[in-house]
C-alpha cells in the first residue's frame, strides 16, 4: 500500500460510515413512504407479469431448453462449492422444507401420481430386482455416503444406467445417492454425470484468461 492509498483508506471508511448513518436516518424518517413505494412497485410488477404471462412462460421455457446443460453445470458447481452452507441451511429449515413438499404433493396429486405410475411401469419392465438386505449391503459398501458427492445423510436409490435408458433394476446397477445428486443426475448415466462434475470443477479451478 503506497502513501496515497494509506491516506485514502481512512477517508473511505469515514464516508461509508457517514452514508450508512444517513441511510438509516432517511429510512427511519420515511419508513411509510418507502413501504408504500415498494408496495406500488410490487403491484406494477405483478400486473405486468399477469398481462404477459404466456409471453414470459414461452420465453422462460425456450431459455431453459437452450441453456439446459449450462444451467445443470452451474447448479452442480454451485452445490459443490457451497455444500457446507447448503447442508447447514437444510438442517435449520428441515421442517419448513417438509411442509413445502407436503403442500406441493397435496396441491399436485395428479402430477405426483403420473410420475409414480411412469416410474413403476419402467421398473416393472426392467430386468433384475433387489432385496432390502441387498440395499443395506450397498449402503455399507459406500459407508452410508453418496456415490457422487460423498455427503452423509439420507440416501436414495440411483440407477447407474437409468431405467429409461435400458438399465436394470438389479443391485449391481444401483448406488446410493443423496437427493440432490439423484435429481441433478436425471437421465444421465453415472459416467456422464461424473464427467460433468469433473468438467465443471476443472473450469472453475482454471485461472482466468
Amino acid at each position: 500500500m503506497n502513501d496515497r492509498t494509506a491516506e485514502q483508506a481512512p477517508s473511505r471508511a469515514v464516508r461509508r460510515e457517514e452514508k450508512a448513518a444517513y441511510d438509516a436516518t432517511y429510512y427511519a424518517a420515511n419508513r411509510e413512504k418507502i413501504a408504500a413505494t415498494r408496495a406500488a412497485n410490487r403491484e406494477k410488477r405483478a400486473a405486468w407479469y399477469a398481462a404477459h404471462r404466456e409471453e414470459r412462460t414461452a420465453y422462460d421455457k425456450a431459455y431453459r431448453a437452450a441453456h439446459r446443460e449450462e444451467r445443470r453445470a452451474y447448479t452442480v458447481a454451485y452445490g459443490a462449492s457451497h455444500r457446507a452452507e447448503i447442508l447447514a441451511w437444510r438442517a435449520t429449515h428441515r421442517e419448513e422444507m417438509a411442509t413445502t413438499r407436503a403442500a406441493y404433493r397435496a396441491s399436485h396429486p395428479d402430477a405426483r401420481k403420473t410420475h409414480k405410475h411412469r416410474r413403476r411401469a419402467r421398473i416393472a419392465g426392467a430386468s433384475g430386482s433387489y432385496t432390502i438386505a441387498d440395499w443395506t449391503d450397498k449402503l455399507a459398501e459406500f459407508n452410508g455416503r453418496c456415490a457422487y458427492c460423498t455427503v452423509e445423510g439420507k440416501m436414495t436409490v440411483d440407477h447407474v444406467i437409468p431405467i429409461s435408458r435400458g438399465g436394470s433394476n438389479g443391485i449391481d446397477n444401483i448406488v446410493p445417492a443423496c437427493g440432490t445428486c439423484n435429481y441433478r443426475k436425471g437421465t444421465k448415466t453415472a459416467a456422464e454425470f461424473l464427467r460433468q462434475i469433473a468438467t465443471t470443477a476443472e473450469s472453475l479451478s482454471a485461472p482466468p484468461r
